[in-house]
């Protein structure tokens, strides 16, 4: 597991090819230390990525966040989050699992379409709205 620590007080965006590397190594377990937001298309497309877990600072995951991590498996949300992004796992085939934290509200257009192996949906009691083709 590799910990990535955003520690630019800013939202930091950055785009991915199909494989993560930090220091040469090739990331599929990341664990994210610090951040606010996923910024649009953060991990778009990251093939090696099987499981992430992101901060207990995060907000807000963005569009495309997570889009096209084909191989992506586990996802840990932390309570802190409160909106999921359109598309923003679309694609990901090998999510089984997921829980929707409790303070999340609004989950966006496509957010899981085509999730093909997901068979779990957890939706924490605070979410107001879930919109067209999430799942």
């Amino acid at each position: 597991e590799i910990a990535i620590n955003f520690i630019a007080q800013n939202t930091v965006n950055f785009y991915l090819g199909y494989n993560l590397y930090v220091n040469g190594e090739l990331v599929q377990n990341a664990k994210l230390t610090t951040a606010t937001q996923i910024a649009d298309y953060a991990f778009f497309g990251c093939k090696s990525l099987t499981t992430i877990e992101l901060p207990e600072t995060l907000t807000k995951i963005g569009v495309s966040a997570f889009s096209y991590c084909v191989l992506l498996k586990t996802v840990k949300m932390p309570e802190s989050l409160t909106s999921i992004g359109a598309y923003a796992f679309e694609n990901c085939l090998s999510l089984v699992n997921i829980t929707i934290p409790n303070n999340v509200t609004t989950i966006e257009a496509y957010a899981f379409q085509d999730c093909s192996s997901l068979k779990n949906v957890t939706i924490g009691n605070s979410v107001t709205t879930i919109n067209r083709s999430t799942f």
